[in-house]
């Protein structure tokens, strides 16, 4: 089976494309993973993968182009049994350009992450009525207003080898996201200000730099810093949270504090602070105090951390969640 990853987000374009690849299909991806040993994106390290045939990188290589009008070379060497996989927003990607979609006669599914809106979701409904099909990232998608509705839920997939060794002994409370200040209520930044109020707390990420961090990280700084680091705080993001960064918390170790469902906002969309160990906070203040009991007792600490990484692998491990696509993708449902 041949597969386009059309992801356009450079840690799901390695994350997906080295889980479908160690599956045994042969898998292009369309966006920092073209030519897999040279990635155009430094977040996370090369894969020794052999990328297509030459005429169809080249056909692929100008990201925006293959974003809108995914050229016939890559048609072609899918064949009509292959599959195009679209991460997340799709209106250029496949609205646009049903009509060739359809006559190309592969599968083509979107891989939803929440990260969508009403009229969106209404659009939706009329192409997968036509054959679109969609794998949502969380259960909790389904109650977003107009849900167009899923054919799995598979989640997002994290090498257990990738995400281990956690310390704790640097004892401070982190955060990894872009731009945390600069976007302010829609990763619930004042929850950060208020629930790290009088504790020492470092924002990781492209952006942080503005308030205090060291700004964008590569793949092993941040990793490192995962392991090292006493304690997380999860803050969401909207307009249904992105858990990214909460799995690769999550399986690194450290345990993790979150912002809880009604402080985010919209507690039906939210999970958060049922992913977490210790729950999930509506108010800061209690944040604050659950963050304070992990830097002053490492001994808690490490329970956490034990439970929690426990939880992670069984349910996000890549093993896991590689049996889960290759059933869907093979004729069942995951």
């Amino acid at each position: 089976m041949r597969i386009a990853l059309s992801a356009w987000h450079s840690i799901v374009d390695h994350d997906d494309l080295a889980l479908l690849h160690g599956l045994g299909y042969e898998v292009v991806n369309l966006g920092a993973y073209l030519d897999p040993r040279h990635p155009a994106d430094p977040k996370r390290p090369p894969l020794d993968i052999d990328p297509p045939p030459q005429e169809v990188v080249d056909a692929c290589r100008d990201t925006h182009a293959a974003k809108m009008a995914y050229p016939p070379e890559l048609f072609e060497w899918l064949g009509s049994d292959g599959v195009l996989i679209v991460h997340h927003f799709i209106p250029e990607g496949i609205f646009a350009q049903w009509p060739r979609l359809r006559a190309w006669g592969g599968r083509v599914i979107w891989r939803s992450c929440g990260q969508t809106g009403i009229s969106l979701e209404q659009s939706a409904a009329f192409y997968r009525r036509q054959g679109l099909e969609r794998v949502g990232y969380s259960p909790k998608e389904a109650n977003l207003p107009f849900h167009s509705g899923m054919d799995a839920v598979i989640r997002f997939a994290m090498d257990p080898d990738d995400y281990q060794g956690w310390t704790g002994q640097y004892e401070r409370v982190i955060n990894i996201t872009q731009n945390l200040a600069q976007r302010g209520e829609a990763v619930n930044y004042p929850f950060w200000q208020q629930a790290t109020e009088g504790l020492p707390a470092v924002p990781l990420g492209p952006g942080s730099d503005a308030i205090g961090g060291p700004g964008e990280l590569g793949w092993d700084d941040m990793r490192e810093a995962l392991r090292v680091a006493r304690a997380y705080l999860y803050t969401g993001t909207r307009f249904a949270p992105y858990t990214l960064g909460l799995l690769e918390a999550g399986m690194t170790g450290i345990p993790i504090v979150s912002i809880g469902p009604k402080a985010w906002g919209a507690p039906d969309l939210f999970e958060g602070h049922e992913l977490a160990p210790l729950g999930g906070f509506d108010d800061p203040a209690q944040a604050n105090r659950a963050l304070r009991m992990l830097l002053n007792d490492h001994a808690l600490a490490q329970h956490v951390s034990a439970e929690q990484r426990a939880f992670f692998v069984e349910n996000f491990g890549k093993d896991t969640i590689a049996a889960q696509w290759r059933n869907y993708l093979e004729g069942q449902i995951a």
